[in-house]
């Protein structure tokens, strides 16, 4: 579904282009209005309409002005403008910005929806192009690009901020070195620009990261108008990545342990619970989370685990009749012999031996 925004300073006409527009025909939400230029500008830098219909005579900013900012900031937003005047200047701005239509007050309906109809026409036919250079942009790039989340991932292995950044680095010299070889067009530049976004996004959710990152892209006013500029948003986007990952592995680093021990003690049982699980729920190294561990409790994590789970184990097969094999999948074994191995190793006997020496028949 389209957005479509309507700036104009007389509510009557708002309300009537609301009126009369077949909005749910043409797929189209009505996602604001506004009777100033300066503020349609914030709401349009904030939600990105893919359609805005405005007036061309209006207090502050008129909408000539709002069109040029719009443009330079949102190339692809589509403008449908509405005027009570046939003037030359206007009909001059309205070409120079693609408008799709010039609408004159008092607004005819089916001229208003013919112009509802071509800019969907339009947004639909440049949505299948993306689309398609998406799927034939050479395939280089994509490899390149995939080496972002490569290298993201790498945050998680690593305590060093500043390696990551050199071999993020080495990372941007590849890239700009095959793309200053290559012609992309603008709509390339942005698919590449935002491809590598989804790749970071894609990182910090998969490894519960809370805080969101806040693209580049919205904090400038430039266009994607030539690779620099594309790398250098990825480079913005990539380093506020490494400094959230970074900071919050140091509000996790700061976790008590005493905590640690609950989650542990609540999800012992599980047989995914390990090491490494571990550590990634608490967004913490392998490492770090030994040492905090052992430096607290002088036992590492993994016997910890174990233990909890024999001493489960022992608690059971004194006081149900559950057999051996259920308890040990209870407490998280699916090998009854490795349960066996460790049980021995825990108690200096097996389960069965356990029972017949401390449950009289």
């Amino acid at each position: 579904m389209y957005k479509a925004f309507i700036v104009d300073d007389e509510p009557w006409v708002r309300k009537t282009i609301i009126n009369l527009g077949k909005w749910v025909d043409f797929n189209i939400e009505l996602c604001g209005e506004s009777d100033d230029g300066y503020v349609a500008l914030e709401y349009i830098k904030q939600n990105k309409p893919n359609i805005v219909i405005t007036d061309m005579k209006m207090p502050n900013m008129n909408g000539v002005k709002l069109m040029n900012e719009v443009s330079r900031i949102f190339p692809k937003i589509k403008f449908i403008i509405i005027s009570a005047y046939q003037d030359f200047e206007y009909t001059k701005n309205a070409i120079m910005f693609n408008a799709i239509s010039y609408i004159l007050k008092p607004i005819d309906p089916d001229e208003l929806n013919d112009a509802l109809f071509k800019v969907t026409k339009l947004l639909t036919e440049e949505d299948k192009k993306s689309k398609s250079i998406l799927n034939c942009i050479n395939s280089k790039i994509l490899e390149i690009l995939d080496k972002n989340l490569e290298y993201l991932t790498l945050c998680l292995n690593t305590e060093n901020e500043s390696v990551l950044i050199l071999r993020f680095e080495k990372f941007a010299k590849e890239l700009n070195d095959y793309c200053n070889k290559s012609n992309f067009d603008i709509e390339e530049l942005e698919i590449m620009y935002f491809q590598s976004l989804k790749s970071i996004q894609e990182v910090l959710t998969l490894n519960k990261v809370l805080k969101p990152l806040n693209p580049s892209i919205l904090n400038s006013e430039y266009n994607f108008t030539d690779i620099s500029n594309v790398l250098r948003c990825m480079k913005l986007d990539f380093m506020e990545a490494i400094n959230i990952i970074f900071n919050e592995r140091k509000n996790k680093n700061k976790l008590d342990v005493d905590k640690l021990i609950s989650y542990i003690k609540d999800n012992y049982r599980k047989q995914s619970i390990c090491l490494s699980s571990i550590s990634s729920d608490f967004f913490i190294s392998k490492e770090y989370l030994c040492k905090l561990f052992k430096e607290k409790y002088n036992i590492n994590v993994t016997q910890y685990i174990t233990k909890l789970r024999m001493d489960k184990a022992k608690e059971m097969l004194l006081e149900s009749d559950s057999s051996i094999k259920f308890i040990a999948e209870y407490v998280g074994y699916s090998d009854l012999a490795y349960f066996y191995k460790l049980f021995k190793r825990q108690y200096g006997t097996s389960p069965k031996a356990f029972i017949r020496k401390n449950i009289k028949p």
